[in-house]
Formats: structure tokens, C-alpha cells, sequence
């Protein structure tokens, strides 16, 4: 697929695996149209990927939890672009914890970004991509996505309801001529990662050792993924392997899950992490 001139669309463009792809795409001479809350972090991200590519690069200051402004970002795209080839919705937030630790509105909070979000800005884009019967649709889920760990009851049905969203997707836009996808990441480099480890249940850092990715390998297999026009792109070898085991033990994965997080346990009261009755 030749990226040059095309206009890509990236939510949570200002860091972490949305940045890298920004990257990515910028060096390929794609029009990107990047979008974030946070108006400094945009800018700072702007400034990076200036002079890497031929392309214009348009900041788009908004948070996709709220239904106006993920829309109103995306007419603002349209009005300067006319259309959006590329769709890729990275933008998330994890809150990792004991489930009775978990504050109720957290729940909320992650559904209306890692879900809602996803779902705000493909409904806005679409319109555009069925008219003209093209476009690809990029969502970026999770591992946690197609397997539930302890400490992510807030984090992990998000990412199943992307998967599902995705699923749906992928059938009823085939008739127009839309690519869609769902990317299940590694462990990646990113402030995300770094804040998930300091705060989620110690079980889960014996149970699961981390092994990280770089953002920038992680994004060109994306891309990989987008010019083979792939329906699941897994970045990394571990986690490939990790999704088609547990897609082949079927109800056995419970076993598996139960024996992992068991000896992270242990491991963990052995090293004085967690007290014996945790």
C-alpha cells in the first residue's frame, strides 16, 4: 500500500503507540490529522514529527469520551481533507487495581474512553468512508482484550467491547469496501505501561514477568498489518502465541489462568510483597 498523500486519522497521537505510528506515517509522506486531550503533550508531539515527512500534520485538541468533540474533530479533518483514508483509534487509559479497590467511576471512565471513544469517532468517520465504498478502520485493543486477568475488571472489558465492536464491524462494512482490523498489542514502552506496573496487584508482575516492546517496532507491524489488509494483527511473537493457545484451550484457559496467578502469588509472599492472607 503506498501511504504517501493519504489522509491518516489517529486518536491518542501525542504518545505511546499512536505517536509511533504517527511517526511511521509522517516518514511515508501521509496527511496526518492527530488527536488528544491534552493541548501541550499535542503540540510537543506536533513538533516531533515535524520535518520527518513532506506531509501536513494537524493537531486536533479533543477528548473522544465526549461524543461533540470526537465529532467535531472529525468534520474539522473532513472540512480540510475531504476524506479520511485511514482510521486508526489508539486512544485508551487503563486503571489497573484490586477490584474492591477500584473506585465505581472508573468503570465509567475507561468505558466512555477505550470504548465509547472508539465507537464516537468511527461513527462520525464512517458516513464518509461508505459514500465513497473505501477506507481502513485500525482499532487497537489489548491482550487484555481476549483474556481477563485479576486487576483489570476496569480495564479489560473496555478492550473486550472493542474487540466485539470490531467484530461487527468488520462483516456489515465489507459490502462497502472497508478494511477493519483489531490490533492486540504487546507490553509496550509507553507512559501507559509504566503507570499499569506501578499500580496493579504485584501477583500479576510474578504471574506474567513483563517483557516490553518499543513503540516504533510495535507501530511498523501495524502498518505490516494495514498493507496486508489483515483482520488480526499481533505484533509480537509472545503474544501471537498467547492468543492462539488460548484460543485452542477453549474453557481449559481458566486452568491456565488460575495456575499463573497462583504462583505469582506465592512468589509474591515469599518475597515479602503481600502478606501470607492476601
Amino acid at each position: 500500500m503506498d501511504f504517501h498523500a493519504k489522509n491518516v486519522f489517529i486518536t491518542g497521537g501525542s504518545s505511546g503507540i499512536g505517536l509511533a505510528l504517527a511517526q511511521e506515517f509522517t516518514r511515508l509522506g501521509a496527511r496526518l490529522f492527530l488527536v488528544a486531550r491534552d493541548p501541550g503533550k499535542l503540540e510537543a508531539a506536533v513538533n516531533q514529527l515535524s520535518g520527518l515527512g513532506p506531509g501536513p500534520i494537524t493537531a486536533l485538541p479533543a477528548d473522544v469520551s465526549s461524543p461533540e468533540q470526537a465529532k467535531q474533530a472529525v468534520e474539522t479533518a473532513l472540512q480540510r481533507a475531504g476524506v479520511i483514508d485511514i482510521l486508526i483509534n489508539s486512544a485508551g487509559n487503563v486503571i489497573p487495581g484490586y477490584v474492591q479497590d477500584i473506585p465505581v467511576e472508573a468503570y465509567r471512565e475507561l468505558i466512555e474512553t477505550n470504548y465509547l471513544g472508539t465507537v464516537y469517532i468511527t461513527k462520525a468517520a464512517l458516513p464518509g468512508m461508505m459514500a465513497r465504498r473505501s477506507g481502513h478502520i485500525i482499532n487497537i485493543s489489548s491482550g487484555a482484550g481476549f483474556v481477563g486477568f485479576m486487576g483489570y475488571t476496569a480495564y479489560s472489558p473496555t478492550k473486550y467491547a472493542v474487540r466485539g465492536f470490531t467484530d461487527c464491524l468488520r462483516n456489515e462494512l465489507k459490502p462497502y469496501g472497508i478494511q477493519v482490523a483489531i490490533v492486540y498489542p504487546p507490553d509496550t514502552d509507553t507512559p501507559q505501561l509504566a503507570y499499569d506496573i506501578q499500580h496493579r496487584p504485584v501477583e500479576i508482575n510474578y504471574a506474567m514477568p513483563v517483557s516490553v516492546q518499543k513503540p516504533e517496532s510495535v507501530a511498523r507491524a501495524i502498518l505490516r498489518g494495514i498493507e496486508r489488509k489483515q483482520r488480526v494483527i499481533i505484533p509480537d511473537l509472545g503474544t501471537r502465541l498467547f492468543y492462539n493457545l488460548f484460543s485452542f484451550l477453549g474453557d481449559y484457559t481458566f486452568n491456565v489462568i488460575d495456575w499463573l496467578l497462583e504462583s505469582g502469588r506465592k512468589k509474591a509472599i515469599k518475597a515479602g510483597k503481600i502478606p501470607q492472607d492476601k
